[in-house]
């Protein structure tokens, strides 16, 4: 199975639901590590967890209340989001992050069709999701 275009999403705000589906969801936990050789050769690793973030790229479907573009817009900055998403379109596997929203960007241009957007936000660390969107 090879992943689409298009990547599923499922949003969680308070007690409302919303899903759909986006260009590009991009996951980075951002672990950094140091290794150290001891002098019979033993090598220890430790990982340290880093500050995760994930980034969104969206349509800026201003007109669909239900797009993605929309619920980052018409909630207010701050408010804490479950983002749920599925890497294959047909898959069974899906990962599940928290977040909080802020205002995405707003492009006016002259091209045809509609612009993408993209978001960079901290989120919590991705774990494995049992609702797959």
């Amino acid at each position: 199975m090879t992943a689409k275009a298009t990547k599923r999403w499922k949003a969680t705000i308070g007690p409302d639901q919303y899903q759909g589906e986006t260009s590009s969801i991009e996951y980075t936990p951002n672990y950094t590590g140091t290794v150290w050789k001891g002098g019979d050769n033993n090598t220890i690793a430790d990982v340290t967890p880093g500050d995760p973030q994930v980034t969104i790229v969206m349509q800026q479907d201003t007109e669909n209340p239900d797009s993605l573009w929309r619920l980052f817009h018409d909630a207010p900055a701050g408010t804490s989001m479950e983002l749920t998403w599925a890497p294959h379109y047909d898959g069974t596997f899906a990962v599940k992050v928290t977040l909080a929203t802020i205002k995405p960007p707003l492009k006016t241009d002259r091209a045809g069709g509609i612009p993408e957007v993209t978001l960079q936000l901290p989120c919590s660390e991705a774990v494995t999701a049992t609702n797959v969107p």
